[in-house]
């Protein structure tokens, strides 16, 4: 397997492994690191806490069970890279008390282009437990498919669903340079990647530099319009790079300009954030005013309305057990890993 070829390891093997399978595979030896040409990034968290409670009333058009839309799973996606598989961890419980457990999440597939709207289900939760639990996730992914997490809290008064310590991992096809993990070790190093719900401004004062950020986009955008001229690069900018390990000779404009991407992407994810926790925010307010008709709905704030259907009637489906293919790893633990 040693003197396989890079693109036959690619389409004839790796992409027949799953998440645990391939982070394996990778470390059996340097030359065969060497030869497959994956990263494995490091684990990064999205959310500190993903807490909602029922606000659903028989009345509302949701029903005592309505699905509600929760947050994009952040998949990488760049020219330069594709995504082989995702895992995500997390702790979770529901409100700590009661006989019965109504609440649950699904991430489901859509096409890019139709906005997150309801798809294929690629994982269902079993109901949440009463005491937190640890969760890892894994999935293959699709290029042209993103990702969502969709939420039921369950009715009846007095539920509640809580996502602790959301942490989001990927397996890409990098280039043998590992020009994208690269490039994010870079931008991790910058305190960029903070979880949404601590950067937003939504749930408590920003606490991103933005004169940092300024200072970094600057340096970046200088850089990229220098490498356009055929100009060779500062001092000051090289050494910028070399203390985060890249040398002079990965500055390249196509590396500039995947950071600048990436940089690109967390801000599109914080804004998206944004808007999802605002209508949430706004519905919860008008349901408990007992309106039925919230100013701020899912179309003002941008998001298309869903017309295929969002209720789930539980008494008809077997949450426990009803997974679509796609296994919880029950045995692969993050932490694990060496980096």
């Amino acid at each position: 397997m040693n003197n396989l070829p890079g693109a036959i390891m690619r389409h004839n093997v790796a992409e027949f492994l799953a998440f645990s399978d391939m982070y394996q595979l990778s470390i059996t030896s340097k030359k065969l690191h060497s030869q497959l040409p994956v990263s494995i990034m490091p684990p990064r968290k999205v959310l500190t806490e993903f807490s909602r409670i029922d606000y659903h009333n028989g009345n509302d058009h949701h029903g005592p069970y309505g699905m509600d839309y929760g947050f994009e799973i952040p998949v990488p996606s760049h020219p330069q890279v594709a995504c082989h598989s995702m895992c995500v961890s997390m702790s979770w419980r529901d409100q700590g008390l009661g006989l019965g457990q109504k609440g649950y999440f699904l991430i489901m597939a859509s096409d890019k282009e139709s906005g997150g709207r309801l798809g294929r289900t690629v994982f269902a939760s079993p109901y949440a437990p009463h005491s937190s639990q640890s969760l890892h996730i894994t999935f293959m992914t699709k290029i042209d498919q993103s990702y969502h997490l969709w939420y039921v809290v369950g009715g009846g008064g007095g539920h509640s669903l809580h996502l602790c310590n959301v942490t989001v991992q990927a397996i890409v096809y990098d280039e043998p340079s590992r020009s994208f993990l690269k490039a994010f070790n870079f931008v991790a190093k910058r305190n960029v990647f903070l979880p949404w719900d601590v950067a937003t401004s939504l749930t408590s004062p920003p606490q991103v530099s933005s004169r940092d950020s300024f200072e970094l986009e600057t340096t970046l955008a200088s850089a990229s319009h220098l490498l356009k001229q055929g100009e060779p690069l500062p001092s000051h900018m090289i050494s910028l790079f070399a203390h985060s390990g890249i040398s002079e000779r990965d500055l390249t404009l196509m590396f500039i300009e995947l950071i600048r991407s990436i940089l690109d992407d967390v801000a599109h994810e914080l804004y998206f954030y944004d808007i999802c926790c605002l209508c949430d925010f706004e519905d919860n307010r008008y349901q408990n005013r007992g309106s039925l008709s919230p100013s701020l709905n899912g179309e003002e704030c941008g998001l298309e309305k869903n017309t295929d259907g969002c209720d789930v009637d539980v008494e008809y489906m077997d949450i426990d057990h009803q997974y679509w293919g796609i296994d919880e790893d029950m045995d692969f633990d993050p932490a694990s890993m060496e980096w």
